[in-house]
């Protein structure tokens, strides 16, 4: 039977522990490790720069609510 103090353990801690011991133990696991790291960034960082323009980046507040009110409205009678 396992060990009470793993047992009582929260879940993300066990979950952590599970993969992090999984992939010490497999002969690959820094270069998975290194792919996994290397696609979030792509995902994250550079997909961000040129597929999620900054629409509201220099107008005043009053502008960015009306932006933001609209597109809501259009988004919502689209859907309609």
């Amino acid at each position: 039977m396992a060990n009470p103090a793993i047992r009582r353990s929260c879940l993300p801690v066990r979950i952590w522990r599970f993969y992090r011991d999984g992939f010490r133990a497999m002969t690959w696991g820094r270069t998975l490790w290194l792919i996994i790291l290397v696609k979030l960034f792509v995902m994250f960082a550079i997909l961000k720069v040129f597929f999620f323009p900054d629409f509201l980046k220099g107008k005043s507040e009053a502008e960015k609510q009306d932006f933001v009110g609209t597109e809501l409205v259009n988004r919502k009678v689209q859907a309609l």
